[in-house]
């Protein structure tokens, strides 16, 4: 677990999708699966909700969408 400082100078250190991936895990608790699953239209900024309803995972060398 990281502080809000540890956060702030990794995102600092990092490109824009990577950055967003950080700032999704730290403000949302999804597990990582998860994160990898979302799709834009998975995100209401105006409602300020996210819909999770796919994970992916690496299995095997097999990528597995659930």
């Amino acid at each position: 677990m990281l502080l809000p400082a540890e956060i702030k100078a990794l995102v600092n250190c990092l490109g824009l999708r990577e950055r967003t991936l950080v700032l999704i895990a730290a403000s949302t608790g999804l597990r990582q699966s998860e994160i990898f699953g979302l799709k834009r239209g998975d995100i209401d900024f105006a409602q300020r909700a996210m819909s999770v309803t796919r994970s992916i995972v690496l299995w095997s060398g097999w990528t597995v969408q659930n």
